[in-house]
This record gives structure tokens, sequence and C-alpha cells, in this order.
């Protein structure tokens, strides 16, 4: 999915290689149009497949409509066709929790990012409204089976509050790179917050990183392999790929092969065994028309398919 929602849902429809529009059944009430949400899947119950191999719901998470940060979950459900909004209550075990400031009610967030991890959907940091945010990173999880939420407590080196930033799953391992923070200070570190135990650790990397950035997309590969893509500065977007090596804690940046990809941020990524899909983003002028494929075993760029410049996935 791009990161503007406007309450369509879209394959990428094989063998064909193009975009189809799904509309949902029984006139199912549509989600609000949307920009900088999160979007994840989820398996079937008790379905013998991987992540990415039996996806029957999408959730939408927060994002921002005319200024205003969100703070609903809606589902598309992929078997049935619909669309229906996660009545979301606090988990029991938090309602004297110290980090309470939002009370019962699930915080309006744009520019979060979100992983799932078993029946959780792991929701980090992003921009909130209220006047009590903290100035650290703030962890929420949102728990599928039973449609509650919780606010985490998290410990080390709690990295600063941010927007903008990636975040990718490696077995209980949550990465996080770069982000703007509340002054709008760009950021290119990374941080590894470890679920089992909510330990934050600052991770030294060698030189040669990434510039400082936000909205980015980053993608683990062959569970050794930090991929980062994109993203944007203050004045320009970024089209490089960079390769962390987490065994050396090594930047690289290899030689591309392939199509030209133009730059662009705010684009959405998902890893299919090596290979690296992306869709949506833009570069502050226009939006990206290319639904475009990283080969990451070989590190050639592929165009699979494109739509017009008026399509809503094409879309900052």
């Amino acid at each position: 999915m791009g990161e503007g929602i406007n309450g369509d849902a879209r394959f990428a429809a094989a063998p064909y290689d193009h975009w189809v529009l799904l509309d949902p059944a029984g006139g199912s009430p549509r989600p609000s149009a949307r920009y900088k949400v999160l979007t994840s899947t989820r398996c079937c119950a008790g379905a013998k497949c991987s992540f990415f191999g039996c996806r029957d719901k999408l959730y939408v998470v927060g994002g921002s409509r005319n200024g205003r940060s969100l703070s609903d979950v809606q589902v598309f459900d992929f078997r049935t066709f619909t669309w229906s909004a996660l009545n979301l209550t606090r988990d029991s075990n938090q309602l004297n929790h110290e980090n309470n400031a939002t009370g019962g009610s699930f915080p309006a967030l744009a520019g979060h990012s979100l992983v799932k991890w078993k029946n959780n959907l792991v929701v980090v940091a992003g921009n909130t409204r209220s006047s009590s945010s903290s100035n650290k990173v703030s962890v929420w999880l949102i728990d599928v089976e039973t449609n509650s939420w919780s606010a985490f407590d998290t410990y080390g080196k709690v990295p600063t509050a941010r927007g903008g930033q990636s975040v990718s799953l490696l077995g209980s391992r949550l990465l996080m790179f770069g982000g703007e923070d509340n002054k709008r200070r760009l950021l290119n570190d990374f941080h590894i917050l470890d679920l089992e135990t909510m330990m934050w650790e600052e991770v030294k990397t060698e030189k040669g990183g990434p510039a400082p950035r936000y909205d980015h997309s980053a993608a683990v590969y062959a569970d050794q392999y930090l991929l980062i893509f994109g993203g944007s500065s203050h004045s320009t977007c970024f089209n490089d790929l960079y390769l962390l090596d987490l065994q050396t804690l090594e930047w690289s940046q290899p030689d591309t092969q392939g199509a030209h990809i133009a730059p662009r941020s705010g684009h959405a990524g998902t890893m299919i065994d090596e290979n690296w899909y992306i869709v949506g983003g833009g570069d502050n002028a226009s939006g990206s028309t290319d639904t475009i494929v990283m080969n990451a075993s070989k590190f050639v760029w592929s165009v699979v398919t494109s739509i017009s410049a008026r399509d809503p996935l094409a879309c900052e």
C-alpha cells in the first residue's frame, strides 16, 4: 500500500503485474482519507504460512487528515472484501499504568512506524499532538486477538522522540534508523529494541552510512543485512541504497544495475524472498508512478508496473 490511504484497497495482480482496484463488498463503509498512515498484514489464524505468504487482513493505524492526527485502527478483510473499525480497549492490567497520558484511548499518531510481532502490532514513536508527549521514543502494542492496546515502558538508552523513522523486525529485535526529532533535526542514528526485555541499545556503526533523513524505507535481507532506500532531507529527496551488515556493523553502498530509479520519500515497501517491492512516495513535486523492485541478491532494480500520475497510489 502507498502512504496515502483514501479507503480504496488494491492488489498488484500476478501474472499481469498491474494494480487492480478492489471494491469493498456489501457497501461496507470505507475509512476516511488520510496521510502518513502505517499498514500491516497478518496471516490466517492457524494457517501454516509465512508472514507474507497468507495475508487475510490489512491493518491501517492512525495517520493525518487536514492537519489532524488520527487514533483509529481500520481493518480490511481480504476474505470478505470488507472494511471495519477495530474498537480498541486499553489492557485492563494497564489502567493504572504510569504512562497514562491518553487515558483509555489509543493516542492519535502520524509519522509513526509499525511492525507485526507475535499477535501484536508494535507501534513506535511518531508525531502526537499531546502536550504531555515525552521527548523519548514511545512504544505501544496492539493485540489483534483481544483488540486491546498497551503502552510500554522501555529501558536502556531510550532514543529521542521522532517521526518518519524506519523500523524493521529481525526475530524479536526491532531495528530503528533515522527520522526527524521534535525540533526538526534530521537523524541517522541506529537503535535496537529487544521486544522480549523492552531494552533499547544505541548501536554505533562504522562511518560511511546514509545521510540524516526521514520518510525512507528499510528492510532486512537474509537475516543479516539492513537495507535503507530513499527518504528526504529538508531540501532534497534521495534515491540512494545503503546496506548495513548487522554482524560487522559496517555500511556499504552497493553498485546497482537495471532501471534508473527516481528519488522518492514517503513510499512503502515489503521484502518477499529476495525481492524488495516499493510503491508510492514522491519527490516533493510529484508522486512516484512506478512500482519498483530491488533484487537484493544481485542489486538489480526493475520497474514492475506504472500508474497514472493522478492515481492515489502515486502519493507522497
